[in-house]
């Protein structure tokens, strides 16, 4: 007993020694100084002089823009394209966390799924080998309207595509071929296209696709009036800039339109919603077509061009899909597709691992990263043109005191605090990578080779916080005292200068809270503020957050398409630069 007792005194002893010692070991921590920066350059000294206010001068983006759209030089409009981005990403209100790739699940028996670079699914050519005649798909957000000139975001163009087709499609292995057009001859100028549709193209109501369909809906996408999120794919047609473009009908089934300058990626764009045709009896006979536009497609029984129709829509829950007997391919694809509208990834995940789903779109992050491990066979990753970044809105009050310099000096600073080799390797692991451009590493340059071939070239180093720690630490203190702010004598900010942000985010909250800590370790305070779906969206389509989680995915493979969608005009530039 006395021995048990001895041994336990000795044991408290230790304890309290052990405690001890780790107070002093802490106390010395929190006591220990850091070499503060010696010397500060001024906030202009710091930044790129391709930095402009992105209130008064965004004007000269948009020329940019306008150049690389007209050169016909292709190396020329190269280096346009690389001036673009520089400016861009001289204020880092565009701040890359990584570069995204396609993962989801199928069943065995299921075949034909098609997914464009652009990480854009196309489920109307899937065929099931199991003998059933449905598919069942999950991982879709809701669904308001179908009007492809009004289509957007990813589960809604995923849509649409079963139920309209356009001038070209893409196939399983990435190839582009004719789809509603017969033939589409190119003049020697390559600025001059005559489109020949097929003979046995119809609408579901059975009434011939006819050129004057394709020529009012491109007017229609082309109108201010209409708002359609993609309407500055035109740009590179003649008669864009004078708001009319230059389209001949020649008969009803074949039509002329004509380029400005020759664009490499034009059938891409053709086989895209926005490029669909569409009838002016069917958009107009809605009551409020000019009010609301999309007002035609969102209820059952819409005319379309496409292999299915919509006979079952309720929000919020699922739509059912069924074959279009008047589509000119009548493959053996599926009689009937059902789509669940929820896309919280663990509920749909489960839905599919009890057999009540056939393919899913979206699961969480932990399945990812296991199913891979494990080389699942029902698990298909593919590499992507995808981007998930943070967007700074230039019209917010955060930063309101701070010049230009000064404010891209702070915006800089967040951007290289973020580890993203957590981000991608730990926290994600579904084969994303670090970001540390606009334009996603492997994207053509435009003129025949690549942009970026790796992230040592993109940028700014997204792994620099990694690579080297102190350094960076270093470099972002730098940067926040020449924009004013000042640090105690541990290397944190100093309470007579705070930096508060706030992140506003509806889904990968654990994303944003490692984010939240990158930044707390030189004292910033991140408060996530967290809203739902549409919540989220009214804010950041506002311009009214201070940072918000953003992404986008590349309508082709082009750099236009990623530095394109932050012109001054443009509904997809989510930092309100120029606006």
């Amino acid at each position: 007993m006395n021995k048990i007792r001895s041994l336990l005194s000795c044991l408290l002893i230790l304890s309290l020694l052990v405690s001890l010692c780790a107070c002093q070991s802490s106390g010395t921590e929190e006591a220990a100084k850091v070499q503060l920066p010696t010397h500060v350059p001024s906030a202009s000294e710091l930044v790129s002089d391709k930095l402009v206010n992105p209130h008064t001068d965004w004007a000269q983006y948009d020329e940019l823009l306008q150049k690389i759209n007209t050169e016909t030089d292709t190396e020329v409009r190269t280096r346009y394209i690389r001036e673009a981005e520089e400016m861009l990403m001289a204020g880092y209100w565009i701040i890359p966390l990584y570069n995204s790739s396609v993962v989801y699940m199928s069943k065995p028996y299921v075949e034909g799924q098609v997914y464009s670079s652009s990480s854009m699914a196309d489920f109307s050519r899937i065929k099931l080998t199991n003998g059933n005649d449905t598919l069942r798909i999950g991982g879709f957000s809701n669904i308001s309207n179908m009007d492809p000139t009004l289509s957007a975001e990813a589960s809604v163009l995923a849509a649409t595509y079963l139920c309209f087709r356009g001038l070209t499609r893409v196939e399983e292995n990435g190839k582009i071929v004719n789809d509603l057009a017969q033939s589409i001859e190119v003049a020697d100028d390559q600025l001059t296209f005559t489109v020949t549709l097929r003979d046995d193209s119809y609408w579901s109501d059975g009434v011939p696709i006819t050129a004057q369909n394709f020529v009012y809906s491109w007017q229609r996408t082309t109108d201010p009036q209409t708002g359609a999120p993609y309407e500055f794919l035109f740009n590179c047609f003649e008669g864009y800039e004078e708001g009319q473009l230059r389209l001949d009908i020649l008969d009803d089934r074949t039509f002329v339109f004509y380029l400005t300058t020759p664009c490499p990626y034009i059938y891409d764009l053709l086989s895209y919603a926005p490029f669909f045709a569409l009838r002016q009896d069917v958009v107009e006979a809605n009551e409020n077509w000019e009010t609301i536009p999309g007002g035609w497609a969102q209820n059952t029984g819409f005319v379309c061009s496409g292999q299915y129709t919509v006979n079952e829509w309720k929000y919020n829950s699922y739509i059912t899909f069924e074959k279009n007997d008047y589509y000119w391919d009548h493959s053996d694809n599926v009689d009937r597709i059902e789509i669940l509208l929820n896309a919280d990834a663990t509920t749909v995940y489960s839905a599919y691992a009890s057999g009540d789903l056939d393919c899913i779109t979206s699961l969480p992050s932990s399945v990812i990263s296991k199913l891979l491990k494990e080389n699942d066979p029902e698990i298909h990753q593919c590499s992507s043109f995808g981007i998930y970044y943070l967007a700074l809105p230039t019209n917010s009050d955060f930063l309101k005191d701070k010049t230009t310099e000064e404010a891209a000096c702070v915006r800089k600073a967040l951007c290289l605090l973020i580890d993203r080799n957590f981000l991608s390797n730990v926290l994600l692991q579904d084969g994303s990578t670090p970001a540390g451009s606009m334009i996603p590493v492997g994207m053509s340059d435009g003129n025949g080779g690549i942009m970026y071939e790796d992230i040592q070239t993109t940028f700014f180093n997204p792994t620099a916080i990694t690579d080297d720690r102190e350094g960076t630490l270093n470099e972002v203190r730098t940067l926040l005292l020449a924009a004013g702010y000042e640090f105690d004598e541990d290397g944190t900010l100093s309470d007579a200068t705070p930096l508060n942000i706030e992140i506003t985010a509806y889904d990968m909250i654990g994303l944003y809270e490692s984010i939240q800590q990158d930044f707390s370790v030189i004292g910033i305070n991140a408060l996530i503020s967290t809203q739902d779906y549409s919540m989220f969206f009214t804010l950041r389509d506002s311009g009214s957050t201070q940072m918000t989680s953003s992404a986008w995915l590349a309508d082709f493979n082009d750099p236009i398409s990623m530095v394109g969608i932050f012109a001054s005009n443009s509904y997809c530039n989510d930092a309100v630069l120029g606006q």
